[in-house]
């Protein structure tokens, strides 16, 4: 793995939203990587299964999954046994991938309106096997922005910008419209549960700082330099989550699930 700088999230929501860069924990500590390893298997994803990850930040979740480079494109990685090679113009919605190349297919919040969940559905409906599972994932912008700041950093920009997470909350797409999406595709049954994705490993309360700055909190760039400026100063001065380091950053989603009927 490479030591130079890279995306420092891996999940930060929409398309639209920045991404951010900068110094990272040294990720062969394994922090990060356990911490996906426990998700994916909590939502009952294999460990050697068939698996397409789709969304914003996803190249760089595959390097810290330890999937081959080449088995990954900006929105799209492959891991477990190898289903083909992805094009650089691959994108959720049109993978150019055969059919029923996967075991499993998750699609994380891989779109920027509601018009375009349809067609990623149908995509990952068509690469799971019969039998095989889609889910569907939405950034949870109610539970984000009404959490508290033990809970979610994050909360004390909603708390002091109200605005802000307005346009979060209004940002996210409804669970009804992913399930509604899902049944349209042919999965049965359809389920949805609510669960905490690993973001990111702060080492020390600065590289936290400079995590935000550079757009880990969804809705940080909408603030002025001197609005962010005191959101800073107000998370340097009374840290109240995390209370240790190293820290794994996590953010609520709303997961919706569907079985490939066969």
């Amino acid at each position: 793995m490479s030591a130079a700088p890279t995306c420092h999230g891996l999940l930060s929501g929409p398309a639209s939203t920045a991404h951010y860069a900068g110094p990272m924990l040294e990720l062969r500590q394994g922090w990060l990587l356990e911490a996906w390893r426990t998700t994916l298997q909590g939502l009952g994803v294999e460990a050697d299964a068939r698996t397409l990850i789709g969304g914003p930040g996803v190249e760089n979740l595959a390097i810290e999954l330890g999937a081959p480079v080449a088995d990954a494109t900006g929105t799209l990685v492959s891991l477990g046994a190898e289903a083909g090679p992805l094009t650089e113009s691959a994108v959720p919605s049109a993978t150019a991938l055969p059919t029923d190349s996967f075991d499993a297919v998750l699609m994380l919040s891989a779109w920027e309106r509601p018009a375009e969940v349809g067609p990623v559905v149908r995509e990952a409906a068509r690469l799971v096997v019969p039998g095989g599972s889609v889910w569907i994932g939405e950034r949870n912008g109610p539970a984000l922005v009404h959490s508290t700041p033990a809970t979610h950093p994050s909360a004390l920009m909603y708390i002091a910008y109200p605005e802000v997470g307005e346009a979060i909350e209004a940002a996210s797409q409804p669970p009804s419209l992913l399930g509604m999406e899902m049944v349209r595709a042919g999965m049965r049954p359809v389920t949805s549960d609510d669960i905490e994705l690993p973001i990111a490993v702060l080492a020390d309360l600065p590289e936290y700082i400079e995590a935000v700055r550079l757009g880990m909190w969804p809705g940080v760039e909408l603030l002025s330099d001197d609005q962010l400026d005191a959101v800073l100063a107000t998370l340097e001065r009374d840290p109240v989550a995390p209370v240790s380091f190293p820290f794994i950053e996590h953010r609520p989603w709303v997961m919706v699930r569907g079985v490939q009927p066969g």
